[in-house]
């Protein structure tokens, strides 16, 4: 191929010409010098690069042509297959710039277009008067490079290392990457590099390769989804104790993935609460949160089903109350006494009056006048007539009050249930309140203990109670330790068991024979106040909870107390929740039923739990229907128990009550209760018989044999008879069997 071009460009014609270059012909003594500047023989091209094809400079010199003033023109020829098209730039000087333009392959890899450009000047447009000619042979190596795809995980999780993007390997080429949302860790300068993901969003990975001698880039990019962890917040059932046959919600709180609920809840949203339906045992809930790369986080949760069930009385009581005393009467009925009530401020009224419970309409009404004074702290304990002694407690009054007005009353009543009134009897010998009332077998009452707010002392003396005389008489021995909320037991033999209280673990008996205290031979294992006792069937104290003397720390250890070593030993198991101020009842399954109190944080519990003598294992119970501290809790003749009152959350006082009902499986356990428990008689003297308030037995029976002249109804269990010879304090074991399962509870006889 030749073109020609008018250069314009004058030379001066006393020259030789030279052909210089890879060929040319014979030198000529009337030619000028023609050279060419080639500033390159190899080029490296990329496949993007095709179009326009990639071209070199080559600069056409005649030396002095500018000054001869004569017109020169130039042309070009090729042979080989790598030149395309030559371009020339307008002259400049002696000088023209041509552009080569070359053929790049289509296909990828290395190679070589061996070309040869040949370039002359001439005086005349058609090239018959040559000044010279100049043929230059241009190898064209190139390497053609594939379309750049970069290969890298279409998702990442957020945070994650470890992860890989490659390009194809080609020798003799340098790898340039970049990346935003992210960081290389690894490889930058090679075909595969580890980079580690941003916490979300995207990942975009460039990639630039270029040739050996660094022109002619190809470049690439690639996103990655950044896929979030997943986690979860939050995993609950509220509640998540709930009674047999009921069921709860499950709420989990989640983000990063789809979570699902096992066992057979399936699919759930965050924060949406799912029923879990009728349980019928403790479930293991497992809350499963997955990505979309599989990635799981779990979480667990377990609901206890448990036996007992708390539902609301018909009615509430007439007054919200807390710190009130609370008696079964013989004829099934509760009595609650005194008490404060705080239902809207933070300052309290000391209550006086009473109200009774019927247990049939579920109801409460107001009992016939009230007490001396208003009190609270106070204990109430049914004499072996069936009346009701009340005596202590504090409340406001002129007897000495502390700077909160407070005062220790040493006013005493009874509460006669024949016509269900109060009457004034006593009073105390010492102020007191936070004492313990004990009724002893022969009928007499131990007062125990408390504290004076007017001595502002913890009181360790106590006081006899002589229902014939309605008076109080100081016992002559001191108590071997001051106490005050401790506890009081009768024990089977007669003696009555006193522990905590105190700043040490000193547990003590009193013998009413005697009239003295002796410590027990072993103490307990913690000092505790706010604890509970309670006497099982086998004629060991259970102890429980509290918080340790001196101290906030509440406890969540048990111990058994055995009449027959005079020792205490811890019980296999603990508590599940530290509490103090709970109650305590036997229930007719033979378990103890512990409910509410107040937690370490001073808040009242909403919970209860189950002791159980046979594996001294402790496990939880259904909420109570609202927290409570402060409040009673009585053993009804159904087999049920009545929660009444106390101080909620809020520090109010409640007039809310509710039943708990054990849920034993049926035919249940039937309910044996003997109001009173202990029988000072004389011989020749008939007894008033007796009647069980109780439901749910058909036979009843008693061991050891009576004394002489009394006998137990085994149809009704009803006790009656007269006696016929004396007979000593004697504990009687009295056992109610509805034909699968039994009860049994403790009655004390003394026949003089």
């Amino acid at each position: 191929m030749s073109t020609w071009k008018m250069a314009c460009l004058g030379i001066s014609l006393a020259v030789f010409c030279t052909c210089s270059g890879g060929g040319g012909g014979s030198p000529s003594s009337t030619s000028p010098t023609l050279s060419m500047d080639l500033s390159t023989h190899t080029l490296s091209v990329s496949a993007s690069t095709l179009s326009p094809a990639p071209s070199i400079p080559v600069t056409l010199t005649v030396p002095g042509a500018s000054t001869a003033g004569t017109n020169l023109y130039w042309g070009y020829w090729t042979s080989g297959t790598g030149i395309n098209t030559v371009t020339a730039a307008p002259p400049n000087g002696d000088s023209v710039l041509l552009h080569v333009e070359f053929q790049v392959p289509s296909s990828p890899g290395l190679g070589t277009y061996p070309s040869t450009l040949y370039l002359e000047v001439a005086t005349d447009q058609a090239g018959a008067h040559p000044i010279g000619n100049s043929p230059q042979a241009i190898d064209v190596t190139y390497n053609v490079i594939p379309p750049l795809a970069i290969t890298a995980p279409a998702a990442v999780e957020g945070g994650s290392a470890g992860n890989s993007a490659s390009v194809p390997a080609q020798a003799g080429l340098t790898y340039a990457w970049t990346i935003a949302g992210g960081s290389i860790t690894a490889g930058s300068g090679t075909d595969q590099i580890t980079f580690m993901a941003g916490p979300s969003g995207q990942v975009v990975l460039g990639c630039a390769v270029y040739n050996a001698d660094g022109t002619y880039a190809s470049q690439g990019t690639v996103t990655t989804t950044i896929v979030s962890l997943p986690s979860i917040t939050g995993f609950t059932a509220n509640p998540d104790i709930v009674s047999l046959g009921q069921g709860t919600q499950l709420v989990g709180t989640f983000t990063g993935g789809l979570g699902t609920i096992d066992p057979g809840l399936g699919p759930v949203t965050s924060g949406t609460p799912v029923d879990t339906g009728p349980l019928e045992s403790t479930t293991s809930y497992t809350l499963t949160v997955t990505n979309s790369l599989g990635t799981a986080v779990q979480a667990a949760c377990q609901v206890v089903a448990a036996p007992g069930k708390f539902t609301p009385t018909s009615g509430q009581l007439g007054t919200s109350r807390g710190g009130q005393a609370a008696n079964l009467l013989q004829s099934g009925a509760v009595l609650l006494t005194g008490g404060y009530s705080c239902p809207n401020g933070p300052f309290p009224t000391f209550l006086s009056g009473g109200e009774l419970f019927n247990p049939v309409l579920g109801t409460f009404t107001p009992a016939t006048g009230g007490l001396a004074d208003g009190k609270s702290g106070l204990e109430g304990v049914t004499l072996a007539d069936g009346t009701l002694l009340f005596a202590g407690g504090y409340g406001f009054g002129q007897l000495g009050p502390d700077e909160h007005g407070i005062t220790s009353w040493p006013s005493a009543d009874l509460f006669l249930p024949s016509i269900g009134a109060y009457t004034p009897t006593g009073p105390l010998s010492t102020s007191r309140d936070g004492s313990t009332l004990t009724l002893l077998p022969d009928g007499r009452i131990l007062v125990a203990g408390g504290y004076s707010y007017q001595a502002e002392a913890v009181l360790g003396s106590a006081e006899i109670y002589d229902p014939e005389s309605g008076t109080f008489s100081l016992v002559a021995a001191a108590m071997t330790a001051a106490r005050e909320g401790h506890c009081a037991v009768l024990l089977p033999a007669g003696q009555v068991l006193l522990l905590g209280g105190a700043p040490t673990a000193f547990a003590e008996r009193y013998d009413p024979v005697g009239g003295t205290f002796t410590s027990t031979l072993g103490s307990m294992i913690q000092p505790r106040d706010g604890a509970t006792a309670t006497l099982l069937p086998d004629g060991k104290v259970l102890v429980c909870a509290g918080y340790l003397h001196g101290t906030v720390n509440l406890l969540a250890s048990a111990e058994l107390y055995d009449p027959s070593t005079d020792r205490f030993t811890p019980t296999s198991g603990s508590l599940n929740v530290p509490r103090s101020g709970c109650q305590a009842i036997l229930m007719p399954n033979g378990k103890v039923l512990l409910i509410g109190g107040n937690s370490g944080s001073g808040d009242p519990l909403v919970n209860g739990e189950w002791y159980d003598p046979a594996t001294g294992a402790f496990t939880l119970v259904p909420y109570l229907e609202t927290s409570r501290a402060g409040f009673s809790a009585t053993l009804l003749g159904s087999g049920q128990v009545l929660v009444a009152g106390g101080a909620t959350s809020t520090g109010q006082t409640s007039a809310s009550a509710g039943l708990f009902d054990p849920q034993d499986p049926a035919p249940g356990f039937p309910c044996v209760i003997y109001v009173p428990q202990v029988y000072p008689l004389t011989v020749g003297n008939a007894m008033n018989p007796s009647a069980p308030v109780g439901s749910g037995a058909t036979t009843w029976s008693i061991s050891p044999a009576l004394p002489p002249g009394l006998a137990l109804d085994p149809g009704t269990g009803v006790l009656s008879g007269q006696p016929t010879a004396p007979s000593p304090t004697t504990p009687y074991t009295v056992t109610a069997n509805n034909g699968t399962n039994s009860s049994s509870t403790f009655l004390w006889i003394t026949v003089k």
